[in-house]
Parts: structure tokens; sequence; C-alpha cells
């Protein structure tokens, strides 16, 4: 609250927290204060750390049983023939052997997501 305080001013904030690994949160009372807050926060504010908007945040949905022989391409056309905000389309590798599981990894819009 000090560094918002000395930052921003005039800010309404609801509540701030810190994150489980690392960083803070910081709830305000509209869009408006929402809007100020991020562009009032200098670079020294938090130690020089950066400030990002969660709400712009991309959301990600988790595709299985798609076979090998599809691209992940593929996927992202078919997806964006019925869904609008579709970002990314990325099939995951296993961790230790590096090899292709048949499972994909779409960003898209939260309208998408659900």
């Amino acid at each position: 609250m000090k560094e918002v305080n000395n930052f921003a001013p005039t800010i309404q904030v609801k509540h701030a927290y810190s994150l489980a690994r690392g960083g803070v949160a910081i709830h305000v009372k509209d869009q408006c204060d929402k809007q100020a807050l991020l562009t009032e926060l200098s670079k020294g504010a938090f130690g020089g750390a950066d400030t990002y908007d969660l709400s712009s945040k991309s959301n990600v949905v988790i595709v299985k049983e798609v076979p090998l022989c599809v691209s992940a391409d593929a996927v992202k056309h078919e997806l964006e023939i019925v869904f609008t905000g579709i970002y990314d389309v990325e099939r995951l590798l296993h961790k230790k052997s590096g090899r292709p599981l048949l499972v994909v990894k779409v960003k898209c819009s939260s309208a998408a997501a659900k």
C-alpha cells in the first residue's frame, strides 16, 4: 500500500495482497482507477518491477486426444472456422523424451474458451 500511496496517491485501492509465487495483486474501485494506476506507477515503484493488467491475459484450453497426424496449424485453422479469438495452438511434448503428445494447448479469448 505504501508504494501505491507514494506513486499514485489518488487511486482508491479496495485491497492488495502478495501472491504465493511472488508479486502483488492490487484490486481497485473501478476501470478508471485501474488505468490510472497502470499509467502512474513509474519504473521506480516496487523496486522497478514490471506491472501487468491480467484482465487482458489470454485463456488456455487443453484439448486431449488429438491424433499426431493432425498438425497444430490444422487444429488452429479448424478452430478459427468455428470460434473467433484463437491466438495460438501448440502441441505439447513429453518432458523427458521430447516426443509429441496427443494434447494441444490453445491460447484464446475468454469467449472462445467458454
